[in-house]
C-alpha cells in the first residue's frame, strides 16, 4: 500500500508536469545537485537534502529555475522541538541578474545555522518591518529598490516569500509551497524586485 507522503509526491509531481505543459516550462522529475549549488538559507542545513520538479524556462528575459526543495533535522542543537525530525519543505525559485547587485535579504525570522549579509537596515513601511527582517548592505539601495506598492503587493498574498540578492542572482525561498501551486504568483513578485534592482544598481 502506498504511503501518504508518496501518493503527496506523486500528485506533486503530476501537478508540476502538468503546470510546465500548460505553461511551455522544461520539467525535470528530480535534480538533487542542486541542492548545494547555492549557499544560505534554505541551503546547507539538515540531512537527506533532496531536490524534487524542477522547472526552467526564459520568462521575462531572465533563465529562471524553480523547484521543490526538502531536507530533514535530526540534530537537537538550535532546534526547536517541533522542527526535529520534521520534513522541511520549500519552493525555491532562482532570477539570475544582469548584473551585480549589493547584498539585500528579507526574511521573517532569523536562521541560527546562517547570518545575513550586512547590517538591519530601515524599512518605510511599517507593515513590511513588522513582517520581514531586512538586511543588506546599502541603505540607500534598500530604499529605492523596496517602494511602497511593491511592499503593498507582497503583504497582500496569503503565503509569505522571503528572499535575498546574492551577487547576480535573487534567490526566493517559500516554506510549505510548491512549485505546481504557487509558481505564477511568486513570479510575479519577484521578477519586479529583480527588474528594480537592476534598474537602481545601474543608475
Amino acid at each position: 500500500m502506498t504511503e501518504p507522503a508518496e501518493l503527496s509526491a506523486d500528485l506533486q509531481h503530476e501537478e508540476a508536469k502538468s503546470l510546465a505543459d500548460r505553461l511551455g516550462w522544461h520539467h525535470k522529475h528530480e535534480e538533487h545537485d542542486l541542492a548545494s549549488q547555492w549557499s544560505g538559507v534554505p541551503f546547507g542545513y539538515g540531512e537527506h537534502q533532496k531536490v524534487h520538479n524542477v522547472l526552467r524556462k526564459n520568462h521575462a528575459g531572465r533563465d529562471v529555475t524553480a523547484f521543490d526543495y526538502r531536507f530533514v533535522i535530526f540534530s537537537d542543537k538550535d532546534v526547536d522541538s517541533s522542527d526535529r525530525q520534521a520534513i522541511h519543505r520549500y519552493l525555491v525559485v532562482v532570477l539570475p541578474l544582469a548584473t551585480a547587485v549589493p547584498a539585500l535579504s528579507a526574511s521573517e525570522g532569523r536562521y541560527s545555522h546562517c547570518e545575513p549579509v550586512g547590517s538591519r537596515l530601515n524599512v518605510d513601511h511599517e507593515r513590511f518591518g513588522d513582517h520581514y527582517d531586512v538586511y543588506g548592505e546599502d541603505q540607500a539601495f534598500a530604499d529605492a529598490v523596496l517602494d511602497g506598492e511593491w511592499m503593498d503587493k507582497v503583504l497582500k498574498r496569503m503565503r509569505r516569500t522571503e528572499w535575498r540578492f546574492t551577487g547576480n542572482e535573487l534567490i526566493g525561498w517559500h516554506r510549505d509551497q510548491h512549485v505546481a501551486h504557487e509558481l505564477e504568483s511568486v513570479l510575479d513578485v519577484l521578477c519586479p524586485l529583480a527588474d528594480k534592482a537592476e534598474r537602481v544598481a545601474r543608475s
